[in-house]
């Protein structure tokens, strides 16, 4: 039988009719045992491609091949 993880979190997000596509991935830890097992979280995984993740991380980091700084303010 698998755990309830994060169910008054999940019950929540249930009462605030957030829709479940927009309900944020959890990777719930509890403790003790939870806390002495690797997350590994794998960067190959199609869980995690997102198209447009490359065009929004353009405005923050500079490319892999300059030594450009770039300032970032969070207005």
């Amino acid at each position: 039988m698998p755990r309830i993880c994060g169910a008054g979190y999940r019950s929540q997000l249930d009462l605030m009719n957030i829709p479940k596509e927009d309900w944020p991935r959890l990777h719930w830890l509890v403790d003790p045992v939870d806390y002495i097992k690797p997350i590994i979280y794998g960067i190959g995984n199609p869980a995690w491609n997102n198209p447009e993740k490359s065009g929004i991380l353009a405005g923050f980091c500079p490319p892999t091949d300059t030594i450009e700084q770039i300032e970032i303010t969070l207005d």
